[in-house]
């Protein structure tokens, strides 16, 4: 009996940790004080019902979740540890962070992530994990939920790791959307990672937006000026001037074409050519084919 109380006294003292219990099967107490809580999945959180299950991540933070709420938006969702459950009260553990956790619940319930903004890399971990527990990535992030505004705010800023996200998991809208950060990027920076990461379709897809994209452009600037009916002041030996002109201009754009060749550089290189015409009909002719090219520019396909 002494020797009980001394070494009670002693883990007290020491404040010994308790060890981690497996996964499905943890019976640790929810009120010890060096745990946290989630600030979006918090006692009392849920919509409709109070909590009957509790997660705990590997760092030690607790999420409190409605099984039924869960059920009700994925059939799958955490189904080995909730079955577990079934049978063991308690804490569940989950291996994973909180971050990871909390943003695979935030998915499946469609809710912000409680007013932070995850780095691209974070959110990159947590939807890869969404399979390990049993969530489909491309059944819950679709463009009308926040997770979807969340990842699309990082285009602009990384969007080869976004594409090549949206494309693994088959997130098409994502993907597509994705696309036409791409357009600077050129394919030589596409490493041998990114290309097994989105896969060969998705691959060919931005492939071929880039090539349609730089042949249309090409086509374009290929085309002259229309001639008009000649007039007195104005034959067709001025006329082929006006069409000289432009594709002198067109010649060392020819060579620099990308798919996001942006309109004013071609409507300020065109500008030159307005200064030694004459003829009215010319200068008409010349603004309909520039205003043409812009146009048809414009409106090409910029997304997969």
């Amino acid at each position: 009996m002494v020797c009980q109380l001394i070494i009670f006294l002693v883990r007290q003292s020491l404040r010994l940790p308790k060890s981690i219990s497996s996964p499905s099967r943890s019976r640790s107490n929810i009120s010890d004080p060096n745990l946290l809580v989630s600030s979006t999945f918090y006692l009392g959180a849920h919509r409709r019902s109070d909590s009957d299950v509790v997660f705990r991540s590997m760092d030690s933070v607790l999420f409190y979740i409605n099984s039924d709420e869960l059920a009700s938006v994925s059939s799958t969702a955490f189904f080995a540890q909730m079955r577990v459950h079934s049978h063991f009260n308690g804490v569940i553990d989950i291996p994973d962070n909180a971050d990871v956790l909390s943003t695979i619940l935030c998915v499946l319930y469609d809710v912000p992530c409680g007013g932070r903004s995850p780095a691209l890399n974070d959110l990159e971990k947590a939807i890869d994990r969404m399979t390990t527990h049993g969530v489909i990535p491309k059944a819950h992030i679709l463009p009308s939920t926040h997770i979807h505004a969340l990842l699309l705010s990082h285009a602009s800023e990384n969007p080869l790791v976004l594409y090549s996200l949206a494309a693994h998991h088959g997130l098409d809208d994502l993907a597509t959307s994705t696309s036409a950060h791409l357009l600077s990027w050129s394919l030589r920076d596409i490493t041998d990672d990114n290309s097994k990461r989105m896969g060969p379709i998705y691959l060919r897809r931005l492939m071929n937006l880039q090539m349609q994209r730089t042949e249309l452009l090409k086509r374009l600037l290929m085309q002259p000026p229309d001639a008009h009916q000649p007039i007195r002041v104005c034959g067709y030996a001025e006329q082929k001037k006006v069409s000289d002109g432009w594709m002198m201009v067109a010649a060392p754009l020819l060579w620099s074409v990308r798919p996001e060749f942006p309109t004013d550089a071609i409507q300020m290189a065109f500008s030159v050519l307005e200064d030694g015409l004459i003829c009215e009909m010319c200068r008409i002719c010349l603004d309909v084919r520039v205003k043409d090219v812009l146009l048809q520019w414009s409106s090409a396909k910029k997304t997969i």
